[in-house]
């Protein structure tokens, strides 16, 4: 008998210890000023004004020096995060984040604690 309730047990356990999802970024950072996004993402590699929103675009990482990209092809790729992000008055209305999210997870990390 005690060997069935630990095999019922036991799933539940694993379970309850298992990794949660990771935050929707781009939920959770939805309306952040314009400068505490900067702060944890790093400068654009593209940014332009259309509609009076300001666009912008990011490939960033924990190791903010490292060759990405267009600027060292030849550099092997780091984990990295893009985000494509829009905003109006100064806020963060709209943003798409890709490559690697775990990355994205850690860089925006600071961003949101409140």
């Amino acid at each position: 008998m005690r060997k069935i309730v630990c095999w019922l047990v036991m799933p539940l356990i694993v379970q309850g210890c298992a990794q949660q999802p990771p935050a929707d970024l781009s939920a959770t950072l939805k309306g952040i000023e314009k400068a505490k996004f900067l702060a944890c993402s790093g400068p654009p590699s593209l940014e332009y004004i259309q509609a009076g929103q300001d666009r912008m675009s990011f490939v960033t990482n924990l190791q903010r020096g490292q060759p990405i990209g267009i600027a060292s092809p030849t550099a092997a790729s780091p984990e990295s995060c893009s985000v494509d992000a829009v905003f109006e008055h100064d806020r963060l209305v709209s943003s798409v984040f890709s490559s690697n999210l775990s990355m994205c997870q850690l860089v925006f990390a600071p961003c949101l604690q409140k």
